[in-house]
């Protein structure tokens, strides 16, 4: 269960429109992101929360922790998806998995 000042006094309502809704689920009904996921999976279509936008988002929040970490700028290649020039940064983006845990590259 999702609890916190924000939820338990209702921060945002009314703060979306119905319009606004109707967009963020392309004209699909709004039933959650279940099954949001489930009715794409059956009808086709990408889901109100695609995989490719969550990587990005968590990959900055990666990024911000990492420089936070050291304490400094880092600079991020979108391209190649790597920090770039700074040695002891990309050190932490990557690592070596523990074994049985590896990620096979496709």
């Amino acid at each position: 269960k999702c609890t916190g000042k924000p939820i338990e006094e209702n921060w945002d309502k009314d703060q979306f429109t119905d319009a606004d809704v109707q967009k963020l689920y392309k004209g699909k009904p709004f039933e959650g992101h279940k099954q949001n996921f489930y009715r794409c999976i059956r009808e086709g279509g990408l889901p109100v929360s695609d995989v490719y936008s969550h990587i990005m988002a968590m990959n900055t929040c990666h990024l911000a922790s990492i420089a936070g970490r050291l304490g400094r700028k880092i600079t991020w290649d979108p391209a190649a998806e790597k920090i770039v020039g700074d040695e002891q940064a990309a050190k932490f983006a990557a690592r070596t998995p523990r074994k049985g845990f590896e990620i096979a590259r496709v």
